[in-house]
């Protein structure tokens, strides 16, 4: 594969959105990408989407949905997790998305935005406390 998508479980986004996605990361040769974000639960504002605009240059890509071009994570990541984890002793991915969006920025990566494709994030409320999702969350 050219890129990968590593896609959280609360992202509303449909088949074609993520073909164009894919078409226009490989059109573009972009190192990291993600779609811009719509409705309420928006944690940055940096990747909210602004209309009647294509894309444009960030300076974060969040976990929730990022697209890696293969390269990137083969010459990077492995370099990436060492820091993160070892040298400030870690145990979780929290924060993760601010290295890797660092690094693409220090070494002069193409990252981007994706304004074509706008995503949501669903927050899961009103689960009942009994149900399989809501008990395999909490793990």
């Amino acid at each position: 594969y050219e890129y990968v998508m590593h896609i959280e479980d609360g992202i509303k986004l449909n088949y074609f959105d993520i073909n164009l996605m894919f078409t226009e990361a490989s059109a573009k040769n972009l190192d990291i990408c993600q779609a811009s974000l719509v409705g309420k639960n928006i944690s940055h504002d940096q990747i909210r989407n602004i209309p009647n605009s294509d894309h444009r240059k960030t300076n974060f890509v969040e976990m929730r949905m990022p697209i890696f071009k293969m390269e990137f994570l083969k010459n990077t990541i492995y370099e990436i997790l060492k820091n993160y984890f070892d040298g400030l002793g870690l145990t979780s991915g929290w924060g993760l998305d601010i290295h890797w969006s660092q690094y693409a920025i220090k070494n002069n990566l193409q990252i981007l935005l994706q304004n074509k494709v706008q995503k949501t994030y669903i927050v899961f409320q009103n689960i009942k406390k009994n149900s399989f999702l809501e008990k395999n969350r909490r793990q």
